[in-house]
């Protein structure tokens, strides 16, 4: 009723709010607050605002980069990088620059305004180019379960793979879909007319695939590759990591992958000894009408997520990465504990632990730092000189992709150039 009666009042006017329905532009936030976990999510403007570009096509979307930290903080700024990369991504998937904040243009805090200021004089410029652009990308990422769906978001952006998102099916127009949680019964008929389609996740299509002989449940071992020329980026790995839930398929004669289940971890001299060795399917690939379909059944996405770019020590940046931000994830309500970078889990906010715990923890940190700065300094001797082992890890690849973690810090506006976005002007 409102948005009608703005539209019969002044047809040129432009009804806004956080709806999806009855709305002429649809509204984001990229905003952040103490009380949600790490990791910080990177890309929460390039997900808002290409979900919804691709999601809606007739209508603009704007996300709006929250310039405070939280509600009782409303005039102490987030850190300039931050600012930044959200303003850079949503340039890159067609939205407009868009920077939110209370009062004038005097701030306490001015930090938040410098930092966007060549970000719209940036647009100014360039204003022609920013008009009238649809995305040209020709794979096309569904939503689905949080941990999958942005476990596949981070994977095809910072492997460079121009992608759309979508909450509905519209997969004629693109060469491959990916559904991180299933396939609905929707997508046949772009698969059976000659498409691609990549499932993912412990939850049968909707459509016929490959049979599933049993759900099993969450389980702690391996996937054994069988033959390596199928996965060029996994020539120097012969096992993959399953941490889940996965759905037992009717044996192929040639399976790319094997379960390797729970086997002995200890004494280190029985490790593995009752180790098995099974035929059953990590992979099924199978045509389907004039198109194919690759079905992984276990979160595959959601492993890259969490365990691959979630800030783990080590995992490709090597010792010299910079520590993660103690500010929390964006669009994630569960509570949970903080991580610093030089405690196992320290919460998020004031230290609780007592006095003496605090100074051992200071202590075992210097003490670290010490160690390693001994090591520099005797070349051909423990860590250094030489990368990390988490360098040289990440330097050969890993189950899904080559490229390594990258703070929001470090990023800038270097995020715009990878973040997913594949646009070009029309008309």
């Amino acid at each position: 009723m409102i948005g009608a009666l703005i539209h019969r009042l002044r047809t040129g006017a432009a009804f806004l709010t956080y709806l999806a329905e009855h709305t002429d532009v649809i509204m984001h936030e990229s905003n952040t607050s103490v009380t949600r976990p790490l990791p910080l999510w990177p890309y929460s403007a390039s997900d808002n605002v290409n979900r919804s570009r691709n999601s809606e096509p007739d209508k603009m979307a704007i996300n709006l980069c929250m310039s405070f930290v939280d509600y009782p903080w409303r005039f102490v700024a987030v850190p300039r990088p931050e600012v930044q990369l959200r303003l850079h991504q949503s340039l890159a998937h067609g939205g407009p620059p868009a920077l939110a904040m209370l009062g004038t243009m005097d701030q306490e805090d001015r930090s938040a305004l410098l930092a966007a200021r060549p970000v719209f004089q940036w647009h100014a410029r360039h204003e022609d180019l920013y008009v009238g652009q649809r995305s040209a990308a020709r794979v096309l990422l569904l939503r689905g379960e949080q941990d999958a769906y942005r476990g596949f978001f981070r994977l095809l952006t910072e492997e460079h793979i121009p992608f759309a998102v979508s909450e509905t099916i519209a997969g004629s127009a693109y060469d491959l879909v990916i559904a991180p949680s299933g396939a609905p019964a929707e997508l046949e008929p772009f698969v059976r007319g000659g498409g691609r389609l990549l499932v993912a996740g412990a939850v049968e299509p909707a459509f016929p695939v490959r049979p599933v002989i049993a759900r099993r449940p969450h389980t702690q071992g391996s996937w054994r590759i069988h033959g390596h020329d199928s996965f060029p980026s996994l020539e120097d790995t012969n096992l993959l990591f399953l941490d889940g839930e996965y759905l037992e398929l009717l044996p192929l004669e040639r399976p790319l992958l094997t379960l390797v289940p729970p086997a002995m971890f200890g004494p280190p001299e029985k490790v593995w000894v009752d180790k098995v060795e099974t035929e059953i399917p990590g992979l099924a690939i199978s045509d389907l009408g004039e198109g194919r379909v690759a079905w992984i059944p276990w979160n595959v996405g959601g492993l890259y997520y969490r365990h691959k770019l979630a800030g783990t020590r080590g995992s490709g940046r090597g010792r010299d990465r910079p520590p993660p931000s103690r500010r929390p994830a964006v669009e994630d309500e569960r509570a949970s504990p903080g991580r610093d970078h030089g405690d196992e889990a320290a919460p998020a906010g004031p230290d609780p632990r007592p006095p003496r715990e605090r100074e051992r923890a200071r202590r075992h940190r210097l003490l670290r730092a010490d160690r390693d700065a001994r090591h520099r300094r005797r070349p051909g001797r423990g860590l250094h000189p030489g990368p990390s082992h988490g360098a040289r890890r990440g330097a050969r690849g890993h189950a899904l992709g080559r490229a390594g973690p990258l703070h929001p810090a470090e990023a800038g506006s270097v995020r715009s150039r990878g973040a997913g976005g594949a646009l070009k002007p029309v008309g």
